[in-house]
């Protein structure tokens, strides 16, 4: 049979389509997403339909949720036309013969009527995909095998039939003896010859039965008794742990409390005017030390430049008034007289302020300090405390007196650079307007430069101690490095208490966290007491096996009570027993010859049908075998195939006779011994019509050499055999291994 042309209405991407084929080979060529999937799916559609939802799914039109086509086909020398159509999950297919123009079949599946196979074989012998490489599902094709070789007919079913019998022998007789209507029949009868036997003892039963049922319900008492004790004991026990969980919060509250009361207090401690240091505050503190320290060598470093540019001006100025000279250069140096003036005034004024702080902070010394013992001797508490205030004093008026003489120290150091004695005379000098001035150069020396900038760097320096200081006084300091000191050991006691209070604020919210809001809110009434061994793991322990043991007897109460009413029940006669059993035994016996029947037809047809599949393989390694010495150039000559269509070979490896399955194959190799296991399956299963082989992307690895052998192969059946082949491909290497004996067709 070979298909004259294809007729795609709708289905998946394309629609429309026409296509016209030879009965020899055919080659459709197209790119890549162009559809020869689909058409190739189109023709298993036609002859088969969808094999399930997915495939439907993927090949209904996106627009009309329909699939539909036609073929036109010959076969023995009749043509028919194929029509199938899918809307949704409704199907209708219709074989029409042309001659007439007569529906010879509505609703039949064409493949099979056409073929003589399933789908499934179809799929897995004439339908060849690049997907799986040609490999054959032999677990799903070896039903429909067995089928064919048995009777010639697949729908003559061996499976089904041996089913059949095995189902009616099953249904006498499981298998393991334990069930079936003669298993159910014998107990049937045994349960009939015990009432029999054991009428005379049922009195004897129900007393028994009773007996163990008053024991049980004696023992469920007990265990009631001590349930009830073991339920005490676990709620007095959960009551202790919720008193003890509570009390172990309290106190991690308590010392969370407590931590945070010595925090406050500590940065109380630690906080000066309203001030408490940071990191922040000591970096600008180290910072300003750095730039005195700069501004100090800085000073020097202008000195040395000065001492030495003076030593080469000293030589021109033998004529030049010294003193003269050293005042206007130290006036030079200050910015002015004005300047020099107005810093006098300033040092002047600050050392009038200490020494006026210093003879108040003395006369409250002496005060607070009478005070202090007056008091000392009344409460020692509150005279200590005074006492403290006096030596703050006395230490601020140290510092004052310091200050004042730090004060007059800088300016006697400026009155001696300008050779004067007293304030009078600085006051004349500075006042004077000296219109002689010697010349020395008619613009600035090189020392005059330096004692300039050594000028502003000396403000410079000035400006970074009045910084520096403003800042220590911040925080109640004098000196940079002892007020960094302080302020380091602050941040660091402060940090280390926040963080042990951050630990016991996580240990108190984790312990918290554990109770219910309504357990923490109110406190447990005080437990009863617990016997001293009181293990409550034991004591669960035991109330959940006392708990299922109840359970169980409670069961087993029910169960025995059904029985007594059972046992009251039963009463029949024994004659009339012995009767019904020997209707049973008859029955029985013509059962048990039916069973007999059946697995003597059974085990016949079964080794019928084995010794028939086991020329299955050898047939199938013979054929193959030669198609695949054609496909390899001889490389291959021989290949075998199991019961599950697995394929092995023997490479030639030095003499040695060992097998390999098809993985150690490389991949053109594989699909070259796969093809071949097809057209062998094709040749021994297919008695009605050959089916066209369709190839979709089947080449693709395998090399131009082994794929001339293909085509030639596929060329010697289009003609000797006369099976239709359809390539489809996107490149033209099989147009051009094929040669000129090929129809070519765009897609």
């Amino acid at each position: 049979m070979y298909i004259e042309s294809i007729n795609i209405t709708a289905f998946g991407n394309l629609r429309g389509v026409s296509l016209g084929l030879s009965g020899g080979m055919n080659i459709i060529e197209g790119a890549n997403e162009s559809g020869k999937s689909t058409a190739a799916a189109f023709i298993k559609y036609i002859f088969y339909g969808f094999s399930g939802k997915p495939e439907r799914e993927r090949y209904l039109s996106f627009g009309t949720s329909t699939a539909e086509g036609s073929l036109v086909v010959s076969d023995g020398g009749k043509r028919y036309r194929i029509e199938r159509r899918t809307v949704g999950t409704r199907d209708t297919c219709k074989i029409v013969e042309l001659e007439g123009n007569t529906v010879i079949a509505d609703g039949a599946n064409p493949g099979e009527r056409f073929f003589g196979v399933p789908e499934e074989l179809y799929v897995n012998t004439s339908y060849v995909r690049q997907l799986d490489g040609g490999k054959v599902n032999g677990k799903n094709i070896g039903e429909a095998a067995d089928n064919i070789l048995f009777s010639a007919d697949e729908s003559v079913n061996l499976q089904r039939a041996l089913k059949k019998i095995d189902e009616a022998r099953v249904e006498l007789l499981h298998k393991n003896g334990k069930g079936g209507k003669i298993f159910e029949l014998s107990r049937e009868i045994e349960a009939c010859r015990e009432a029999r036997i054991g009428a005379s003892e049922i009195n004897n039963e129900i007393i028994s039965t009773e007996g163990t049922l008053a024991d049980l319900k004696y023992r469920m008492d007990e265990n009631d008794v001590k349930l009830s004790l073991l339920k005490k004991q676990l709620l007095a026990y959960a009551a202790k742990e919720k008193s003890r969980r509570l009390r172990s919060i309290g106190a991690l509250k308590e010392q969370l409390e407590n931590n945070e009361k010595k925090l406050e207090a500590l940065k109380r401690e630690y906080t000066y005017d309203g001030f408490l240091p940071d990191a922040e505050y000591i970096s600008k503190l180290r910072t300003l030390e750095k730039e005195l320290d700069m501004a100090d060598r800085r000073l020097a470093s202008l000195d040395s430049a000065i001492l030495t540019a003076g030593i080469e001006e000293e030589k021109t100025k033998a004529s030049v008034n010294p003193v003269e000279l050293e005042r206007e250069a130290f006036f030079s140096r200050c910015g002015g007289k004005d300047a020099l003036r107005i810093q006098v005034d300033e040092i002047s004024s600050r050392r009038r302020l200490m020494t006026w702080l210093g003879v108040a902070a003395s006369a409250l010394f002496v005060g607070v300090a009478a005070l202090a013992v007056f008091l000392f001797m009344l409460n020692a508490v509150y005279g200590i405390l005074l006492g403290v205030a006096a030596a703050a004093l006395l230490f601020g008026t140290i510092v004052c007196v310091v200050s004042s003489k730090r004060c007059q120290n800088e300016i006697d150091t400026i009155y001696d650079r300008l050779s004067v004695a007293d304030t009078v005379e600085f006051m004349k000098i500075t006042d004077e307007n000296l219109t002689e001035k010697t010349e020395i150069k008619e613009k600035p020396s090189e020392k005059e430069k330096l004692e300039a900038e050594r000028a502003v760097s000396e403000l410079k320096r000035s400006s970074a101690e009045l910084a520096l200081r403003d800042e220590c006084r911040r925080y109640g300091g004098t000196d940079a490095d002892a007020t960094a000191k302080k302020a380091e050991k602050a941040i660091e006691e402060i940090a280390a208490l926040s963080a042990e209070t951050d630990k016991y604020r996580a240990a108190y919210n984790s312990a918290s966290e554990q109770l219910s809001e309504s357990e923490f809110e109110n406190e447990p009434e005080e437990p009863a007491e617990l016997p001293a061994d009181f293990n409550p793991k034991e004591a669960r322990r035991g109330f959940e096996f006392l708990t299922k043991a109840n359970e169980s007897m409670r069961e087993k109460t029910h169960e025995l009570e059904v029985r007594l009413s059972g046992l009251c029940a039963k009463a029949e006669h024994p004659s009339e027993l012995y009767e019904k059993e020997e209707a049973l035994r008859y029955k029985l016996d013509k059962l048990t010859a039916r069973h007999d029947a059946y697995v003597m037809a059974y085990d016949a047809l079964s080794a019928a049908g084995n010794g028939l599949r086991d020329t299955l393989s050898p047939r199938l390694s013979e054929y193959a075998g030669r198609a695949m010495s054609v496909m390899t150039g001889g490389k291959y000559d021989t290949i075998g195939v199991d019961r599950s269509m697995a394929i092995t070979f023997t490479p030639d490896c030095g003499g040695g006779e060992m097998t390999f399955d098809s993985s150690y194959m490389s991949a053109g190799t594989s699909d070259a011994a796969y093809i071949s296991l097809r057209l062998a399956l094709i040749n021994l299963l297919y008695r009605k019509s050959a089916p066209p082989l369709i190839f979709d992307e089947s080449f693709a690895r395998l090399d131009d050499d082994r794929l001339a052998n293909t085509m030639h192969l596929l060329r010697g059946l289009s003609e000797k055999a006369g099976m239709q082949i359809i390539i489809l491909t996107a490149m033209d290497r099989e147009s051009r291994a094929a040669g000129s004996f090929v129809k070519k067709i765009s897609l």
